[in-house]
């Protein structure tokens, strides 16, 4: 009997509670740069993550062998990790009986490129800027050419391109490939050729001190960079009234009026030009 009671005695007892068991320590990211800081993966058993205050862990870290004193959680700051730094850390839970490592290796950081390639029209070159960093401080090299709506344009091989070249709706690329001795990244600079609008040379209007009776005509000099036929109009006011065009025949003046004229031209892509007498006094 007592060893029947004994036995329902221990059978009613409870299995001692067991808490979260750490199966595993990892530094992510899994290939760090130093752009990056590390932290600190726990996994369980089931490989399911693990809060560092769930397993009460201390923190140890090393850094090419050195221990990182002040570093005592689960993260190190980005700026404190350089290229081909050795890290790990050791992880101790249950009072410092178990302890667990990881480690790993910082990689190069690629090269940056920015490649800016400038406005342009017909009458203005087309630059380009490149600038290329490395995080690392390693020695960048670089190489670049331009493209001309996607195909190589080897005529120039500098960074500018002449104005003689530029037409309208080009598309002008500027191709960078650079390397810092582990890693070659490519950049790119692109530049659409836009509208140049015409622009008036000279309004001749005749006679310039007009008298009563005579014709007054407004002769246009204009020019278009990219070719266009450019329309023409006229305004006419007399008194601030507005008149219908004269066309190339004029207005016939009377004294004591005041005329003015406003000259538009257009290259029929959006671009324009204008220009407004100054008054002109109709004498006797």
């Amino acid at each position: 009997m007592r060893v029947l009671a004994w036995g329902l005695v221990w059978a009613g007892c409870a299995e001692p509670e067991v808490g979260p068991v750490l199966a595993e320590v990892r530094i992510e990211p899994a290939e760090p740069t130093a752009e990056d800081a590390l932290r600190v993966v726990l996994d369980d058993l089931e490989g399911e993550p693990l809060a560092p205050s769930a397993v009460d862990a201390r923190f140890s870290w090393t850094v090419d062998g050195l221990a990182v004193r002040d570093l005592t959680g689960p993260q190190v700051p980005e700026d404190r990790t350089a290229k081909g730094q050795q890290w790990a850390v050791e992880v101790a839970v249950d009072a410092g009986l178990t302890v667990l490592a990881a480690s790993t290796e910082v990689r190069n950081t690629a090269p940056t490129t920015f490649v800016v390639v400038s406005e342009a029209g017909a009458f203005r070159p087309l630059t380009v800027d490149v600038l290329v960093d490395d995080l690392d401080g390693d020695e960048v090299t670089w190489e670049g050419g331009w493209l001309l709506d996607g195909i190589p344009f080897d005529e120039v091989t500098d960074d500018t391109i002449p104005a003689g070249y530029l037409l309208r709706d080009q598309v002008w690329t500027y191709a960078v490939d650079a390397t810092d001795g582990d890693t070659q990244v490519h950049g790119r600079g692109e530049a659409t050729i836009g509208n140049t609008p015409p622009e008036i040379l000279s309004v001749a209007v005749r006679p310039e001190a007009p008298r009563a009776g005579q014709r007054i005509t407004a002769a246009v000099v204009s020019v278009d960079a990219d070719g266009d036929v450019v329309t023409e109009t006229q305004q006419w006011t007399v008194d601030g009234e507005t008149v219908a065009d004269p066309g190339r025949w004029g207005l016939r003046g009377v004294a004591g009026q005041e005329l003015e004229v406003r000259v538009e031209v257009d290259d029929g892509h959006g671009g324009r030009a204008s220009w407004v007498s100054e008054p002109i006094v109709v004498a006797p």
